[in-house]
Protein backbone atom coordinates (compact mmCIF):
# COMPACT_ATOMS: atom_id res chain seq x y z
CA UNK A 1 0.00 0.00 0.00
CA UNK A 2 0.99 3.31 -0.90
CA UNK A 3 2.45 5.61 1.94
CA UNK A 4 -0.25 8.90 0.32
CA UNK A 5 -3.25 7.01 -1.85
CA UNK A 6 -4.70 9.99 -2.42
CA UNK A 7 -4.70 11.37 -6.01
CA UNK A 8 -4.68 14.69 -7.18
CA UNK A 9 -6.40 16.04 -10.09
CA UNK A 10 -5.81 18.86 -12.20
CA UNK A 11 -6.62 20.78 -15.18
CA UNK A 12 -3.88 22.25 -17.15
CA UNK A 13 -3.63 25.05 -19.96
CA UNK A 14 -1.10 25.39 -22.94
CA UNK A 15 0.05 28.37 -24.63
CA UNK A 16 2.80 27.88 -27.46
CA UNK A 17 4.71 30.77 -28.18
CA UNK A 18 7.13 30.30 -31.05
CA UNK A 19 8.89 27.36 -29.89
CA UNK A 20 8.50 27.59 -26.08
CA UNK A 21 5.43 25.73 -24.31
CA UNK A 22 4.32 26.65 -21.34
CA UNK A 23 2.36 24.55 -19.16
CA UNK A 24 -0.19 26.99 -16.43
CA UNK A 25 -2.06 24.52 -14.15
CA UNK A 26 -5.64 25.59 -12.60
CA UNK A 27 -7.99 23.48 -10.95
CA UNK A 28 -5.75 21.13 -8.62
CA UNK A 29 -7.94 19.37 -6.07
CA UNK A 30 -6.86 16.28 -3.44
CA UNK A 31 -8.96 13.86 -2.98
CA UNK A 32 -9.59 12.30 0.28
CA UNK A 33 -11.11 9.25 0.68
CA UNK A 34 -14.48 8.90 -0.78
CA UNK A 35 -15.82 12.35 0.12
CA UNK A 36 -17.26 14.67 -3.07
CA UNK A 37 -17.98 17.79 -1.36
CA UNK A 38 -15.17 20.34 -1.06
CA UNK A 39 -13.93 20.59 2.64
CA UNK A 40 -11.09 22.58 2.38
CA UNK A 41 -8.90 25.00 0.47
CA UNK A 42 -4.96 25.39 0.34
CA UNK A 43 -3.73 28.55 -0.92
CA UNK A 44 0.25 27.87 -1.97
CA UNK A 45 2.69 30.42 -3.55
CA UNK A 46 4.37 27.69 -5.01
CA UNK A 47 2.29 24.06 -5.67
CA UNK A 48 5.00 22.11 -6.63
CA UNK A 49 5.85 20.25 -9.89
CA UNK A 50 2.39 17.93 -10.03
CA UNK A 51 2.38 16.51 -13.64
CA UNK A 52 -1.09 14.69 -14.68
CA UNK A 53 0.61 11.13 -15.31
CA UNK A 54 2.71 9.41 -17.37
CA UNK A 55 0.17 8.81 -20.56
CA UNK A 56 1.04 9.18 -24.23
CA UNK A 57 -1.56 11.93 -24.44
CA UNK A 58 0.06 13.63 -21.10
CA UNK A 59 3.65 13.34 -23.08
CA UNK A 60 2.15 14.69 -26.56
CA UNK A 61 0.51 17.67 -24.90
CA UNK A 62 3.49 19.05 -22.76
CA UNK A 63 5.48 18.88 -25.92
CA UNK A 64 3.19 21.15 -27.86
CA UNK A 65 1.09 18.41 -29.87
CA UNK A 66 -2.17 18.23 -30.47
CA UNK A 67 -5.11 20.51 -31.00
CA UNK A 68 -6.48 20.83 -27.40
CA UNK A 69 -5.24 23.65 -25.43
CA UNK A 70 -6.46 22.21 -22.31
CA UNK A 71 -5.77 18.92 -20.24
CA UNK A 72 -7.31 16.95 -16.84
CA UNK A 73 -5.57 14.36 -15.57
CA UNK A 74 -4.55 12.89 -12.04
CA UNK A 75 -2.15 11.18 -10.66
CA UNK A 76 -0.43 10.34 -6.87
CA UNK A 77 0.70 13.54 -5.17
CA UNK A 78 4.36 14.71 -5.68
CA UNK A 79 6.76 16.28 -2.74
CA UNK A 80 5.03 18.97 -2.38
CA UNK A 81 1.78 17.73 -2.44
CA UNK A 82 2.73 14.97 0.10
CA UNK A 83 3.64 18.12 2.79
CA UNK A 84 0.35 19.57 2.19
CA UNK A 85 -1.92 15.96 2.45
CA UNK A 86 0.45 15.66 5.61
CA UNK A 87 -0.72 18.82 7.77
CA UNK A 88 -4.23 18.18 6.36
CA UNK A 89 -3.96 14.49 7.83
CA UNK A 90 -2.70 16.15 11.33
CA UNK A 91 -5.93 18.40 10.75
CA UNK A 92 -8.78 16.58 10.03
CA UNK A 93 -9.85 12.85 9.25
CA UNK A 94 -12.59 13.96 7.36
CA UNK A 95 -13.14 12.73 4.18
CA UNK A 96 -14.07 14.87 0.59
CA UNK A 97 -11.78 17.63 -1.50
CA UNK A 98 -9.15 20.08 -0.41
CA UNK A 99 -8.67 22.33 -3.26
CA UNK A 100 -5.32 24.09 -4.25
CA UNK A 101 -5.24 27.38 -5.29
CA UNK A 102 -2.04 29.45 -6.04
CA UNK A 103 -1.56 32.91 -5.20
CA UNK A 104 -0.16 33.88 -8.57
CA UNK A 105 -3.32 32.39 -9.94
CA UNK A 106 -5.52 34.99 -7.52
CA UNK A 107 -3.69 37.74 -8.51
CA UNK A 108 -4.20 36.73 -12.06
CA UNK A 109 -7.93 36.62 -11.75
CA UNK A 110 -7.92 39.67 -10.02
CA UNK A 111 -5.64 41.90 -12.42
CA UNK A 112 -7.76 40.54 -15.77
CA UNK A 113 -10.94 40.42 -14.58
CA UNK A 114 -13.11 42.25 -17.04
CA UNK A 115 -14.86 44.72 -15.71
CA UNK A 116 -18.20 46.38 -17.69
CA UNK A 117 -17.55 49.65 -18.89
CA UNK A 118 -19.78 52.92 -17.91
CA UNK A 119 -20.82 54.45 -21.11
CA UNK A 120 -19.48 57.86 -21.63
CA UNK A 121 -21.26 60.74 -23.51
CA UNK A 122 -17.66 61.59 -24.67
CA UNK A 123 -16.93 59.17 -27.27
CA UNK A 124 -12.82 60.66 -26.83
CA UNK A 125 -12.63 59.31 -23.00
CA UNK A 126 -12.56 55.61 -22.31
CA UNK A 127 -13.57 55.30 -19.02
CA UNK A 128 -12.78 51.85 -16.54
Amino acid sequence: MRMYPERVRAKMYRIIDDSEVLLIRKQTRIQLGEGKAVIGIVLMTNPGSFKCGNTEEWQLFQAGEGLNDHYEGENFPDMTMQCVIEVIRKGTSAQGVHRVDKFTSIIFQMLFRVKPRKRSTNTNVLKR
